[in-house]
């Protein structure tokens, strides 16, 4: 038995009791638990929501830019405010650059022709910024990004993921079962 395999059986055996909470994880030590394999396990068995409270960016987490709060106090209250405001509107420029590799890509140019490239996935989509630039990227998994797309000075747009995007589209407006999976995506888990 692999190293791996016996690290999977140990935590699949500790982490039984601990499936649909809601798990908290903060401190000075939030980065080393993070890329930690028994954290990594733990997330994918425990069937867990992890609410990671750091100041560090955790590029090896794909999270949504619509999910970065800050803690906003007024007096004894305590509330969570979002840090980002929507990027959901798409404007044509000249120039546009993708982190989509495949049919994002191929669907972007054949909407805007050639104009449209791709940065080869969104931890380079920032390399790509300038004036008169669209930068696209999933929404879903830039969190860590976010903030180096906005100093770029770019235009952004960052729907949910390219899948939503089509999903969301008229192109399923008569199948029903996809409109109830789009109304309440939770349903699938």
């Amino acid at each position: 038995m692999s190293k791996f395999e016996i690290l999977h059986k140990c935590v699949r055996h500790k982490t039984t009791d601990l499936k649909f909470c809601i798990r908290f994880v903060r401190g000075w030590s939030t980065k080393r638990r993070i890329f930690c394999a028994v954290f990594w396990i733990c997330s994918i068995i425990a069937d867990n929501c992890f609410i990671i409270i750091t100041r560090e960016s955790l590029p090896s987490i794909p999270y949504s830019y619509k999910e970065i709060y800050k803690i906003k106090t007024s007096g004894k209250y305590h509330s969570l405010e979002r840090i980002y405001m929507d990027y959901d509107t798409i404007t044509e420029m000249d120039k546009m650059v993708t982190e989509d590799e495949d049919s994002g890509l191929e669907y972007y140019q054949a909407l805007y022709g050639d104009k449209v490239t791709t940065s080869h996935g969104n931890s380079n989509l920032s390399k790509y910024g300038a004036q008169n630039t669209l930068l696209i990227g999933d929404g879903c998994a830039i969190g860590a990004y976010i903030q180096d797309l906005i100093l770029t000075g770019s235009a952004l747009y960052l729907p949910e993921s390219f899948e939503w995007k089509l999903l969301k589209n008229g192109m399923f407006a008569k199948c029903e079962k996809v409109k109830e999976l789009i109304a309440t995506p939770c349903s699938i888990c």
